[in-house]
């Protein structure tokens, strides 16, 4: 005669406590904030560096226009006293962006150099850009 005991078999009765599920729904929670911290912050670098590369392309078409004008004394006098400031009114300059160009004057030692200096700068979405450009009168 084999002695057996009715009912179910033993079980282990080793589960997860209430404190381990506390301690990975933490641990899972400060992955996810770290997550969307890191993701708002990619959007505001991408809109700066957007706003950035927009000043930047402005600031290069206002320096072209002076590369390609002709500069006369009407623009700008080497020799003269006061040179006249340049005008911006053939540059296409989108709106938000103002572009302006400062007095040429003459480079190197000689006072009627044939090189001159023209800055320009240009704001807009909250930068401000400048170069000068050095050109042959």
């Amino acid at each position: 005669m084999s002695t057996s005991t009715a009912g179910p078999p033993p079980r282990d009765d080793a589960g997860d406590t209430l404190v381990e599920l506390l301690a990975a729904i933490a641990i899972l929670g400060i992955g996810v904030v770290a997550l969307v911290t890191a993701l708002a912050t990619m959007a505001k670098t991408s809109v700066a560096n957007r706003s950035d590369a927009r000043a930047e392309t402005v600031l290069l078409s206002a320096a072209e226009y002076v590369k390609v004008m002709t500069l006369t004394t009407a623009n700008y006098a080497s020799c003269g006293p006061t040179p006249a400031a340049l005008t911006t009114s053939q540059v296409d300059i989108p709106s938000g962006f103002s572009a302006s160009y400062g007095q040429g004057s003459a480079v190197g030692s000689a006072p009627c150099s044939s090189m001159i200096q023209i800055p320009v700068t240009v704001t807009g979405d909250g930068f401000t850009l400048s170069l000068s450009v050095v050109r042959r009168a």
